[in-house]
């Protein structure tokens, strides 16, 4: 800032320059806002994938775990199966 001021003391620095100075502020902002406005877009972007990806393991855990159950189940099955003909076969015996 003082060297602005040094400047605008000399004459080197007058309204010109300050317009200058002003637009290029401006086209900063705007490129700044331009930027911004892209890394918003890609970030919902990743977010609207995570959420798929999200949707698509709570899918797959589920099925998983479906399947494993109804394992379970057959296993109980057979195993309550052998203890039966166990059992008729020791009677047998």
């Amino acid at each position: 800032m003082s060297t602005h001021l040094q400047k605008l003391e000399k004459g080197e620095f007058g309204l010109p320059e300050a317009l200058a100075e002003a637009r290029e502020l401006k086209r900063c902002v705007l490129v700044r806002d331009a930027d911004i406005a892209r890394l918003i877009k890609t970030t919902n972007q990743l977010q609207n994938s995570l959420d798929e990806l999200s949707d698509q393991n709570l899918a797959l855990r589920f099925e998983i775990n479906c399947e494993l159950v109804i394992c379970i189940y057959i296993v109980y099955a057979i195993e309550r199966d052998l203890e039966s003909l166990r059992r008729k076969l020791m009677f047998l015996e």
